[in-house]
């Protein structure tokens, strides 16, 4: 469908590099890990262009790995590949990930600080107050 793609995030202010929002699966070693070094050298493993190329071809999800690649034949894979590959920064959709409670905190001050961004500190406030009570 030509209606259905990815699109660059608009630049806003000229020289700031582009950020992208963008949905990762991460893998961690959980505290108290009896063997680390391994634990540290599979994750390498995992996080390789290689792997992340073989592993996200056969389930059709975007690689995070920026030197991987992604099948040539799937247009959605290749044109978000690129708009992800091309951006500075990446970050995890924070009001998918986050608990409804701290998403709605945190998207009202996200619309207030477009809108009043003078009031920063006081929007910093309510979201350190929120994240004390609701990650507790």
């Amino acid at each position: 469908n030509e209606n259905l793609g990815f699109m660059i995030f608009p630049e806003i202010t000229p020289g700031i590099p582009r950020a992208e929002e963008a949905p990762t699966d991460t893998i961690h070693i959980p505290a108290g890990a009896k063997n680390v070094e391994d634990a540290k050298a599979f994750l390498a493993f995992v996080a390789s262009a290689e792997a992340q190329t073989k592993w996200n071809t056969a389930v059709g999800q975007l690689p995070t790995n920026k030197n991987s690649s992604v099948p040539a034949d799937d247009p959605f894979l290749v044109a978000g590949f690129e708009a992800l590959s091309g951006a500075y920064a990446l970050a995890q959709f924070f009001d998918r990930d986050a608990p409804a409670e701290m998403a709605k905190v945190g998207m009202e001050g996200f619309q207030e600080f477009m809108v009043k961004p003078d009031n920063v500190d006081a929007i910093l406030d309510r979201l350190e107050k929120a994240r004390a009570r609701i990650y507790k």
